[in-house]
């Protein structure tokens, strides 16, 4: 099932929570909607359910437009943040209530909540109550549940964010195995950007109701399309500087510090119409140098995280927290002073005014 959103608008009062947005997810992907709190991602996702009216535009299932059509009327599933499981019913009897209330046949209805709990490896907790269960556990029988109807849409807001670390990445890593196991078109919300980058086709990455971007994870982080969706997505996340043109030298400013540099001839090309910008330098994009380099940063090591296969530094040069993540075993302590270069096809430029990639 192809979703399709035109002009989608949602007002509250004063506030528009959802402005204008326009966007397609195709038949089979899942889509994430990301964005910080209040930027509209569970108001949108609400939309789709039918649970808001919008206030304007318009909500298309393939061809059909849905929207004045009631939520039940829409062919979906969805699973809540806190799950919604009914405490006194086993974990069977959750995943037939649906059924039940479209009144199913019995032993059909329990052939599909066993081949649903068999798909979300839950197949031998089935006589348990929700209290008897762990919260990935919990989060499972809510899925099979939203499944069980074999909806053609699958709605989750937030699933995971009741869980601990380890477990959202195991139950993120099982909603991905679901949803590419049967097809499903799915819509994904939550506000965690490693979330989005592991499972998601594509995301929406939004901000007071609006689209900042629409792509690939991938995408959106080599090519962010403005300075909000660089900061957003990345962790650790993007240094940003403020930089100024002159005669093909880059200037960066930085709190105490001004820096220099001759910046690649194609860079300086596509700089020829700004004199003010930002520049975005990833943490991979900075190496240490041993000084012989054109240009380069000076600074002191103030923290010194190991992460396994990488070491992830953290420097003040010029006033500035810099961040640098570079291989794992090199020997680097805090109070150390070292010289750090950029990687200039790496970076990121920005106009200083309205933020957007140059």
């Amino acid at each position: 099932m192809e979703v399709r959103l035109k002009d989608l608008t949602m007002r509250f009062d004063e506030v528009t929570a959802v402005d204008q947005l326009s966007i397609t997810i195709e038949a089979g992907k899942l889509v994430t909607f990301l964005g910080p709190s209040g930027c509209g991602k569970s108001t949108t996702l609400f939309l789709v359910a039918g649970l808001y009216k919008p206030s304007g535009g318009q909500i298309f299932f393939n061809e059909k437009d849905v929207t004045a059509v009631e939520p039940e009327n829409r062919d979906i599933g969805m699973v809540f943040q806190n799950y919604a499981l009914y405490p006194h019913l086993t974990v069977l009897n959750n995943i037939l209530f649906p059924l039940k209330m479209h009144r199913v046949p019995k032993k059909e209805a329990l052939l599909r909540a066993q081949e649903m709990a068999k798909l979300v490896g839950i197949e031998d907790l089935l006589k348990r109550k929700p209290s008897q269960l762990s919260g990935g556990q919990q989060q499972r029988v809510a899925i099979a549940r939203a499944l069980v109807k074999k909806p053609v849409i699958l709605l989750l807001d937030e699933p995971l964010s009741n869980l601990d670390a380890r477990l959202r990445i195991e139950t993120r890593e099982e909603i991905r195995r679901i949803q590419q196991e049967i097809g499903i078109t799915t819509i994904f919300v939550t506000h965690d950007q490693e979330e989005a980058m592991s499972i998601s086709d594509r995301i929406l990455l939004m901000k007071d109701g609006q689209s900042q971007q629409y792509s690939t994870p991938q995408d959106i982080y080599d090519y962010p399309k403005n300075l909000f969706a660089s900061r957003f997505l990345g962790s650790p996340p993007i240094n940003v500087f403020h930089g100024i043109k002159d005669d093909g030298i880059i200037k960066m400013h930085l709190s105490e510090d001004e820096v220099r540099t001759v910046v690649p001839k194609h860079i300086e090309e596509s700089l020829a119409d700004y004199s003010r910008f930002y520049l975005g330098v990833r943490p991979e994009a900075l190496s240490l140098s041993n000084g012989n380099d054109e240009f380069h940063l000076k600074g002191k090591v103030t923290l010194v995280e190991r992460i396994g296969r990488e070491t992830l530094l953290k420097i003040k040069t010029g006033g500035e927290s810099v961040r640098c993540i570079i291989p794992s075993g090199t020997d680097v302590d805090v109070e150390d002073s070292i010289l750090l270069k950029i990687n200039f096809h790496k970076v990121l430029f920005f106009d200083f005014e309205s933020g957007e990639r140059i």
